[in-house]
C-alpha cells in the first residue's frame, strides 16, 4: 500500500488514496494531445502544456495512478517515460468531444499493453517529434493556422489503367492568412540512420513511393485543368535522421519524375535540426530551428528553402 512521501512505482500503478486530481481543461487538453499523437513522452508534454516542468511530470504521475494514460516501458532508465491514452482518459474525451471523438469498443489498455515494437514506436515518436515542433512554430506565426481538415491518409491515382493508391505517414493542411493560401502536406518519416540502412522502406520501395506522388500531383493537375475538384497543390514533407540520409533520399528522388530531373513536389530536412535530441528546455530551445526557417532542400536544388514560400 501506498503512503503519502513514498516513492511511487514506475511503471506499477500505486493506490490513489494521497494522490488527489481534479481534471482541468489543460489536463483533457493533454489527454487529446495523446489521442491525436498515439505516444508522447513526458518532455513532448512538458513541450505542450503551458504549466511548469516540474507540475506537468508530477502531473501525468498522477494521470497514470488514476489510469487515465498508459505508461509505455522502454530500455531508458532516465526521467523521460512514455504515455499513452488509456480507457478512463478516453472516456473523458468522448465525454468532452462527442461530435470528434467516438469511444467504441476499443480497449485501450489493452492495446498499449500490446506496444512492444520497438520500430514502431520510434517511428510514431518522431512523428509526435514533428507535430510537437509544428505546434511550437505556429506559435510565433500568428498568421498561420492549421486547419481542422486534413488532405487524407490515402491517395488514389491510375497507372496504366489500373487504381493505385499512395499511404502517406501524415497529412496537413496550413491556412496562410498573411498570403491568402492554403497549403496541403503529405509526411514521410524516414528512420534510417544510414545511407544504405534498409530500418524503412528499402531505396526502390521509397522510389516507387515518391513516383506514386508524383502520379497523384500529375492526375490531380489535369483534373484542375479539366474545372474538376482537385488537390492541384501539395508538398511531400520527408524528415531523415541524419543530413546524409536526407541527402542519399534526395538523389533518390530525382528518378520520381518522368523527367528524372528532380521537382520541387518533394522536400526533404534532417529530424534534429527542428527537434534537437535534448530534454533540456535552454539547450533544447538554442538548438532548433523552425519548421519555417531554411532548413529544407528539394530535388532541384542545394539551397535551403522555407517551407511557407
Amino acid at each position: 500500500m501506498h503512503t503519502k512521501g513514498q516513492r511511487l512505482p514506475r511503471y506499477r500503478r500505486a493506490p490513489t488514496d494521497h494522490l488527489p486530481l481534479k481534471l482541468t481543461d489543460q489536463d483533457i487538453h493533454d489527454f487529446l494531445w495523446l489521442y491525436e499523437c498515439r505516444l508522447l513522452t513526458s518532455w513532448h508534454l512538458r513541450l505542450v502544456d503551458p504549466r511548469s516542468d516540474q507540475f506537468v511530470i508530477r502531473r501525468s504521475q498522477k494521470f497514470f495512478h488514476h489510469k487515465y494514460v498508459s505508461r509505455i516501458p522502454t530500455s531508458s532508465h532516465n526521467e523521460v517515460f512514455l504515455y499513452a491514452i488509456a480507457n478512463r482518459g478516453m472516456d473523458e474525451l468522448t465525454i468532452r468531444f462527442p461530435e470528434k471523438i467516438t469511444r467504441g469498443a476499443i480497449d485501450w489498455d489493452k492495446k498499449n499493453n500490446e506496444l512492444k515494437d520497438s520500430r514502431s514506436i520510434a517511428h510514431t515518436l518522431m512523428s509526435s517529434n514533428f507535430w510537437v515542433a509544428l505546434h511550437l512554430d505556429l506559435k510565433d506565426h500568428p498568421h498561420v493556422a492549421l486547419s481542422p481538415e486534413s488532405p487524407g491518409n490515402e491517395l488514389i491515382y491510375a497507372r496504366e489503367g489500373k487504381p493505385c493508391k499512395v499511404k502517406p505517414d501524415k497529412s496537413f493542411t496550413l491556412i496562410d492568412r498573411a498570403r491568402g493560401r492554403t497549403m496541403h502536406f503529405f509526411r514521410e518519416d524516414d528512420r534510417s540512420t544510414m545511407p544504405n540502412e534498409r530500418t524503412t522502406l528499402p531505396d526502390k520501395d521509397f522510389l516507387d513511393k515518391l513516383r506514386g506522388y508524383w502520379q497523384f500531383y500529375k492526375q490531380e493537375k489535369e483534373k484542375a485543368r479539366q474545372g474538376l475538384p482537385a488537390l492541384a497543390g501539395f508538398r511531400v514533407l520527408v524528415t531523415c535522421k541524419t543530413l546524409q540520409r536526407a541527402e542519399n533520399l534526395r538523389a533518390i528522388a530525382k528518378k520520381a519524375d518522368n523527367l528524372q530531373k528532380g521537382s520541387d513536389l518533394y522536400w526533404f530536412t534532417q529530424e534534429q535540426t527542428y527537434f534537437p535530441p535534448y530534454t533540456d528546455r535552454e539547450r533544447f530551445f538554442e538548438s532548433r530551428q523552425s519548421l519555417f526557417s531554411p532548413l529544407w532542400k528539394t530535388p532541384t536544388s542545394d539551397q535551403f528553402r522555407q517551407l511557407l514560400q
